[in-house]
């Protein structure tokens, strides 16, 4: 679980999943990338950019390009 994070950039990609970016910190200087998978119309609805939100999702590592890098798989989330 992971609490209060603003939402800094949404792209939705093929199939109608999403790719999202959160920040956190005081500072908002740390940062995380998450992926969506098939989320509802209605739930689209509720992710806008620069919203802060409680996130559930489980930590994965994102093999791409040789490159490895940490990524969220969004399970469900809570506008503040």
């Amino acid at each position: 679980r992971f609490n209060a994070l603003k939402l800094s950039k949404l792209k939705e990609l093929k199939g109608g999943h999403l790719k999202l970016s959160f920040q956190s910190g005081s500072d908002q200087s740390e940062k995380i990338d998450a992926l969506y998978f098939s989320p509802t119309e209605n739930r689209k609805k509720d992710i806008i950019e620069g919203s802060e939100y409680d996130i559930l999702g489980e930590l994965q590592i994102n093999y791409f390009n040789r490159n490895q890098t940490i990524q969220l798989l969004l399970k469900d989330f809570k506008p503040l």
